[in-house]
């Protein structure tokens, strides 16, 4: 749990900070852990504190034997792929003190449009996330030779902030960011970076480092430095909010939220399919004799257990009998229609290959495409808003660039399960030529290597 009175959070970032750490956990697959499912979902014996060993077993069971159907993860990794299906020249041209960007933009070799690939999955995921212009060497006022870097924060990382009114205009007068680095002598240090307009109105950053990630009573250092460009100091802060809705300081609704929940359930469903398969699909044996309730309790210490190799000692002079229970399709059905509830939120990968009319599949793509429209203008409104602010940091004062980001995924024409066969079939009688078929296929299942699709259908 957070502790609010030792380091300074948002109210805004504590209502969403468990929404945030919920969508990590499950598209990280950590989820399957059970400590981390005991967070979100029931566990067999909830409530017992003294669990046998027997029980244990059945617990740590039920979340290994659950099957996790993780299309939230991969929706947002196809929601990033639609994104990059142009060539790198088509997308990004950067002109001259600037082009180093392209292969390294953070300062850690990843290139720009890759940055941006990844702020897709990230903003499409949690709503938010930040971008850092930093031109410093080591937390210092010196800065590096290379040319400023532009540094992403997830949600979780962007802890607090502030706004005020220069003018007719709010302005950004301060944000905490909190980083986490490996020291190889004593672990983990956590460390928190708080941009800042000072009482001057000039730009200025405090760093401090601690020991534990949210006390300050382990605290190891602090660092004050003053960021300059072109031989100044800054009069804003060179940090930029991306939304799924809007690039301000107001925290969006995570977009993929409700289709993580809804897969969350669908976990659930699947772990209890699993355990009654277990539990009430085999035929168990029960000896059934007399029994007082100490020789009972003796005979079976830890209660009757159910499933597969079990057995029920019930008394002496008994006879064994056949227990088969009826099965119960209650869990496969919520499994359906919770894949149902995920394929009309946008989890289309679940059903990609069944047939639907090819007007609700286009009323289906303008509202899965319309979204992620809006989070990529916003990603290069904020991206290009950060090159600028390197441009002024590398003292650079006419410069072109070009950052004009896929948007095709919006416009294509949708191919149904019904085209696709009609174009065979034209195909198989003359009446359609072969290379409109492949394009057809290529298009539906977005195949990267177009001379594989007819190789691919054909064998």
């Amino acid at each position: 749990m957070i502790e609010t009175n030792v380091i300074a959070y948002n109210q805004g970032y504590l209502e969403y900070i468990d929404r945030w750490e919920k969508i990590r956990s499950f598209i990280n697959n950590d989820i399957k852990k059970e400590e981390v499912w005991s967070r979100y979902l029931p566990l067999p014996f909830d409530g017992i504190k003294d669990l046998t060993p027997s029980q244990k077993a059945r617990r740590q069971n039920f979340v290994k034997n659950a099957r996790l159907m993780n299309v939230a993860q991969r929706t947002l990794s196809t929601m990033s792929g639609m994104v990059n299906s142009k060539a790198n020249e088509e997308q990004l041209e950067l002109s001259s003190g600037l082009e180093y960007l392209e292969e390294d933009a953070t300062g850690n070799d990843v290139g720009l449009l890759e940055l941006i690939y990844d702020l897709v999955e990230e903003v499409s995921g949690f709503g938010r996330a930040g971008l850092f212009v930093d031109a410093s060497n080591d937390n210092t006022n010196v800065e590096v030779e290379l040319g400023a870097r532009i540094l992403p924060y997830k949600a979780e990382q962007i802890i607090d902030w502030s706004e005020i009114m220069i003018g007719t205009k709010k302005v950004l007068s301060m944000v905490s960011l909190l980083e986490v680095e490996q020291n190889t002598a004593i672990g983990l240090v956590y460390q928190i970076r708080t941009l800042y307009l000072d009482g001057d109105g000039l730009y200025a950053v405090d760093v401090e480092k601690f020991l534990t990630q949210n006390t300050k009573t382990e605290s190891m250092s602090t660092a004050t430095y003053q960021p300059t460009a072109q031989g100044q100091r800054l009069d804003f802060i060179p940090f930029v909010f991306v939304g799924s809705r809007t690039n301000n300081a107001t925290i969006d609704t995570p977009p993929i939220e409700s289709l993580v929940d809804i897969n969350i359930g669908h976990l659930l469903n699947s772990a209890e399919t699993e355990e009654s398969s277990f539990y009430l699909a085999p035929t168990g044996f029960v000896n059934i004799g007399n029994f007082s309730i100490e020789q009972f309790r003796e005979a079976n210490p830890e209660g009757i257990e159910l499933g597969t190799n079990s057995i029920g000692i019930l008394g002496e002079g008994g006879s064994f009998q056949y227990i088969q229970p009826q099965p119960s399709m209650l869990s496969k059905e919520l499994m359906a229609d919770k894949q149902q509830q995920m394929t009309a939120i946008g989890g289309q990968l679940i059903n990609a290959f069944t047939p639907e009319t090819a007007e609700a599949a286009r009323i289906q793509k303008a509202s899965d495409s319309a979204s992620l429209v809006k989070i990529v203008n916003n990603i290069e409104n904020a991206m290009l808003r950060a090159i600028n602010y390197v441009a002024y940091f590398n003292g650079i004062t006419t410069y072109e660039v070009k950052l004009d980001l896929d948007r095709s995924f919006a416009k294509q024409e949708i191919i149904t399960s019904q085209d696709l066969q009609l174009l065979i079939t034209g195909a198989s009688v003359g009446t359609v030529a072969q290379e409109t078929v492949d394009k057809a296929i290529n298009s539906k299942f977005n195949f990267a290597d177009q001379d594989q699709t007819l190789n691919a259908f054909d064998d």
